[in-house]
């Protein structure tokens, strides 16, 4: 019985909207969170990329490095919510990202396939959800950054989808990127 509940909403109840962070809101969490510390360098360079390729959270932590080929992600299917594989180019901001997290890997001699490890010791696993919005929060309390309920990483794809369709004006080619 309890799995076949169904929530059910008045006509005139809306979903919860998801709020989208603002370009200056992005580039003050940024700040914030750049450091030249190992334990620090994730959720800086998780959030270029997240930031620059609007992807979901899940598929940003689970980026292995054989994903990216020539310019390009391939996102694969296990981690994309719509179970489907898709390409996309890594934008200027996101490969920043990307080679801080191949300087770690070298500096620190890691072997494995995950481009943002954990940072504890013990089994190879990729950085935790829990852990990036942990240091998001902590991000937004210091910026300055009025926290909204919901918003979290989800708000930087919908930013993105909004700077994408901003210069395009094509709103079809902003939700498809």
């Amino acid at each position: 019985k309890v799995v076949r509940y169904v929530l059910e909403r008045g006509r005139d109840e809306r979903k919860a909207e998801i709020a989208e962070y603002r370009r200056e809101e992005y580039d003050a969490l940024l700040r914030e969170l750049s450091s030249p510390l190992e334990a620090d360098w994730r959720s800086w360079a998780l959030l270029l990329l997240i930031g620059h390729q609007g992807v979901r959270m899940n598929a940003a932590l689970h980026l292995r490095w054989s994903d990216i080929q020539g310019g390009e992600i391939l996102w694969p299917a296990a981690y994309d919510k719509m179970g489907r594989e898709w390409r996309q180019p890594i934008r200027y901001g996101a490969l920043a990202g990307l080679e801080l997290a191949r300087y770690w890997r070298e500096k620190r001699s890691y072997g494995g396939p995950w481009v943002f490890p954990a940072a504890r010791k013990g089994p190879d696993r990729p950085y935790t959800a829990q852990a990036l919005w942990y240091k998001l929060t902590e991000a937004e309390r210091a910026a300055g950054v009025a926290h909204r309920r919901l918003r979290a990483l989800h708000g930087f794809r919908r930013m993105v989808a909004g700077d994408v369709w901003e210069v395009t004006g094509d709103p079809l080619l902003a939700l498809n990127f």
